[in-house]
């Protein structure tokens, strides 16, 4: 269950790049977005990022990883009450990794049609987000990078904080500003209109 101490915004709309190892929901309204992040990972933790929570995977196996994922999302879901969620498509590239990428994802989506019936979850496909972000639907993480601090300077340091010897970005980083566009896509394009 998570622990924070955050007021919740009103209804904001959730993006989530999910991914087996290092999944990303992004709470956006049009104030200051709130991000989280559930990562496996040895070591050293990430360093405290201003609206970043971070969760460590305690899975011994892929099918309880499932599971886990599935549930710290719907901890998310009570905490901040979405008026809908925005679902990155599957990634067919995934290089064998596929039958993992649907098994996981769809463990999360029973769990959010059981728990949530009436909260709309919209799939968008990837280049549908990169085009968005960048205006190219084959964008790099990088180039969503660079049109991710563009939008939100104040992320600029993040990559460096997180992998100070990476030259390219990667994860959390790369989770946390596709959230970010999943999220904002979904103000966009699936908003109640007033």
């Amino acid at each position: 269950m998570l622990n924070i101490n955050m007021a919740s915004p009103v209804n904001p709309i959730l993006g989530i790049d999910y991914s087996f190892t290092c999944p990303a929901v992004c709470a956006f309204t049009q104030h200051q977005p709130k991000w989280f992040v559930h990562y496996k990972k040895e070591g050293k933790p990430y360093p405290d990022l201003p609206n970043v929570t971070w969760s460590i995977s305690s899975a011994t196996t892929e099918i309880k990883r499932y599971i886990e994922l599935a549930e710290w999302v719907l901890d998310i879901m009570r905490l901040m009450s979405p008026a809908c969620v925005v679902l990155e498509d599957y990634a067919f590239s995934a290089n064998g990794r596929i039958t993992q990428l649907s098994e996981n994802t769809g463990t999360l989506k029973v769990k959010l049609h059981e728990h949530y019936p009436n909260v709309p979850v919209h799939i968008v496909a990837p280049s549908t987000i990169k085009k968005f972000a960048t205006g190219r639907g084959i964008a790099t993480k990088d180039d969503v990078w660079k049109a991710f601090i563009a939008k939100r300077p104040e992320t600029t340091d993040w990559a460096k904080l997180c992998h100070p010897k990476a030259m390219k970005i990667g994860s959390p980083t790369a989770d946390i500003a596709d959230a970010y566009f999943l999220a904002n896509y979904g103000h966009t394009h699936f908003s109640p209109k007033a």
